[in-house]
């Protein structure tokens, strides 16, 4: 198991941050791998490895995995509940829920916010609450603002 922080992900992407902490995880196995099975990335690492797209609906291991990491990540949120509270992250797990974003905009971002998700940067950066960001389901129909939501998935497509 390995773990990336907000800091990390701002400066590199998330898809870049979840390779950094797929490989940490990688080089934290007790015994080397001969084949990587994974979802939909590959890794700078030099054993032979099969990159799967919908890989948790494809393979078993693959959704094991998944399944470990969300109750990784739910015990995490628990613990920092304690460490951060006002955010209700035990109860949400950090997920974009209306209480979580009233909760944002009322105590602001914390150090485990990531400053480039779109709502947070637009609370930053004095947003008003119906912009759209916060709280509206729906994006408003500007090409501008769905290219910078979708910045942070920076998929790789395609090509090995």
């Amino acid at each position: 198991m390995a773990e990336v922080d907000a800091e990390t992900i701002d400066r590199v992407n998330i898809y870049q941050a979840t390779r950094i902490a797929m490989l940490g995880a990688v080089h934290g196995l007790t015994l080397a791998p001969d084949h990587l099975l994974i979802d939909a990335m590959r890794l700078d690492h030099p054993c032979a490895q099969t990159r799967l797209f919908y890989g948790d609906a494809l393979s078993l291991s693959i959704a094991a995995a998944s399944v470990v990491a969300k109750v990784h990540r739910d015990r995490l949120m628990r613990e920092l509940d304690e460490l951060h509270p006002g955010y209700g992250l035990s109860s949400h797990k950090g997920y974009g829920t209306p209480e979580h974003r009233r909760s944002l905009i009322e105590l602001g971002p914390c150090a485990l916010h990531r400053r480039s998700f779109a709502p947070v940067r637009a609370l930053i950066c004095g947003e008003p609450e119906g912009s759209g960001l916060l709280f509206d389901d729906v994006l408003p129909d500007d090409p501008a603002l769905e290219d910078m939501l979708l910045e942070d998935a920076d998929l790789e497509v395609g090509a090995d």
